[in-house]
């Protein structure tokens, strides 16, 4: 099978901004939370958290992913940066991930999330949609 990577905006809330820089990233005891702050306003921020297993992610400086970049804002146009969240359909990651593991975890079993932030691009992949929540402060 060849995977075509068709990305697609994603809204996991109502109200979210439309872009984000990366505040930390924690891998911990099979859990992954990733802390994005508004680039607008510094005190609103926003947690995205791994529901499930993380079979993968990877967090690349955006420029090392120039040539996807270039791709997306030629099929969806400049706005494409003005945008953080994405869902990856017929993720060539999740069909490599899927051969990997000898096809043990069946490639419809796969969810390709990315979060394009001013500096970062970060692609999780797992069993389920990471859980999205705005974080308040103390």
């Amino acid at each position: 099978m060849n995977m075509q990577n068709e990305w697609c905006k994603w809204v996991p809330l109502d109200n979210v901004a439309q872009q984000y820089s990366l505040e930390s990233l924690v891998d911990l005891d099979s859990s992954l939370t990733v802390t994005l702050v508004d680039i607008f306003d510094s005190s609103k921020k926003i947690q995205v958290c791994s529901e499930g297993p993380v079979f993968s992610y990877q967090c690349t400086d955006l420029n090392m992913r120039s040539c996807t970049v270039e791709k997306l804002c030629e099929i969806a146009g400049d706005n494409f940066m003005q945008w953080t969240f994405f869902k990856v359909e017929n993720s060539a990651l999740s069909e490599w991930l899927s051969s990997q593991s000898f096809d043990f975890i069946p490639l419809n079993n796969f969810v390709h999330v990315v979060l394009v932030t001013t500096d970062t691009v970060i692609d999780i992949v797992g069993r389920f949609e990471p859980k999205v929540m705005f974080v308040h402060a103390a």
